[in-house]
């Protein structure tokens, strides 16, 4: 949540902003019709089920509720204990972010290619399961947990259901730290996503970090080791892509290589050994290398990429 404290006339009033839940529980009176009446349990969960049936949509709700303080009152250093208690609740609205088009195709692609994914959102478990089945990553076993259950679980605990886990919800960037963590100690290859100025550990913790180049701040972007100029996970796959193409050349290179200069040398061996002459002359020797060995292995390193590549599982 997010208070802001503004002067007017001889009192203050403060604003808040955040999750319709911390929002509700600050508020204990309510805006009906231009009038401040008390906010019953009944009125909480009237307006609760219009929220959920959002946020099962896929929505997301930013909440708001406001309160005067009298000017004497400037007791603001412990905002929570002074300020966001007692509050009026204002109301809320549904935010609309629809996954863009591309990230479908993208996140089928990466299961087949056998990248696992997690979604850790400051999101609610409605709204990140919502988008977790879009996005087809949720299967039978699949846990969405909330970040709050986590933190009360020890590395013990967690490591046991953490293959299994597909959605954190109410994640913070402690959260992303501590699994991030695990997940390295299991023996995976991490690539973490973040924006935000409390990404930046996460990121650095990472075998890769990826910023944001757009909406990223410039903390996440030093921190990271790769930065998304559109900002599309779409544009990681293709990361992947070519880095396997690239992995796949090399061992086209060394392939060739090792196997015409392995004869070339088990046979100059075997004629030494044998007792006969010597097969090549050092000026043959180097025309294999230079000329015949050379074009052709530099070739095999800059073939272009397979449609197969990321059929594959990671190496």
């Amino acid at each position: 949540s997010m208070t802001t404290i503004v002067s007017e006339d001889n009192s203050y009033r403060a604003y808040t902003k955040g999750s319709f839940e911390k929002i509700v529980f600050f508020s204990s009176k309510i805006i009906v019709e231009g009038k401040v009446k008390e906010f019953t349990k009944e009125l909480k969960d009237e307006i609760n089920r219009r929220v959920m049936s959002l946020e099962s949509q896929g929505k997301r709700i930013l909440a708001f509720s406001h309160k005067d303080i009298e000017a004497d009152n400037k007791d603001w250093q412990s905002v929570q204990e002074t300020v966001e208690k007692d509050m009026i609740f204002d109301g809320f609205v549904s935010i609309a972010d629809p996954l863009r088009e591309d990230v479908y195709e993208a996140v089928k692609k990466s299961r087949e290619s056998g990248i696992g994914l997690k979604i850790l959102t400051g999101d609610n478990n409605i709204t990140a399961e919502s988008i977790a089945r879009q996005l087809d990553i949720v299967e039978g076993d699949s846990l969405i947990l909330d970040a709050s259950k986590i933190d009360n679980m020890s590395d013990g605990e967690l490591l046991n259901i953490l293959d299994k886990v597909v959605v954190i919800a109410r994640s913070n960037h402690e959260t992303k730290m501590r699994v991030v963590k695990l997940l390295k100690k299991q023996g995976n290859v991490i690539a973490v996503t973040g924006d935000r100025i409390n990404d930046a550990p996460a990121l650095r913790k990472a075998h890769v970090g990826i910023a944001m180049g757009i909406t990223g701040t410039e903390v996440s972007k030093e921190a990271a080791d790769i930065v998304l100029l559109d900002d599309s996970f779409s544009t990681i796959l293709k990361a992947v892509k070519w880095g396997r193409g690239i992995y796949e050349n090399f061992q086209r290179f060394i392939q060739f290589q090792l196997t015409v200069n392995l004869v070339a040398v088990l046979t100059v061996f075997l004629c030494e050994i044998l007792g006969f002459s010597a097969p090549f002359t050092t000026i043959q020797l180097l025309w294999v290398n230079l000329i015949m060995d050379g074009p052709p292995a530099l070739s095999l390193g800059l073939e272009s990429l397979r449609d197969y590549l990321m059929e594959r599982k990671p190496i």
